[in-house]
């Protein structure tokens, strides 16, 4: 299971990119970096988030 600091920290690092009126970079960073933190406690092998943008479909 994972521990209760990386639980908190991925719910404020969500809680921060749903209340931003200007989501960046950063904020989907600390969101992949905190879910990888959870996933790899609970499976408990190393785990890293990968965020793929596909920017061809960009008006």
């Amino acid at each position: 299971m994972s521990s209760a600091p990386a639980r908190r920290a991925l719910a404020e690092a969500v809680q921060a990119l749903v209340k931003t009126n200007a989501p960046t970079t950063d904020h989907y960073e600390a969101v992949c970096k905190a879910l990888g933190a959870v996933a790899a406690d609970d499976m408990g092998v190393p785990v890293q988030v990968v965020l793929k943008a596909d920017f061809s479909k960009v008006n």
